[in-house]
């Protein structure tokens, strides 16, 4: 099992640092819902797990 941080700060994208190994999303009360946070973390979460495994 592989543990990756989460900041949360305000800024404008949703990206996964390789040098830090963490996801870096907006504030939630950026997106216009719940489920556009959720489905952009989640969507984040995959990346570093096939990057990481090739």
């Amino acid at each position: 099992m592989h543990i990756i941080d989460v900041a949360s700060t305000f800024r404008l994208s949703v990206y996964y640092s390789i040098s830090k190994n963490e996801i870096v999303v907006p504030e939630k009360k950026q997106f216009k819902d719940g489920e556009s946070f959720y489905s952009n973390l989640f969507h984040e979460m995959t990346i570093p797990r096939v990057q990481r495994d090739n």
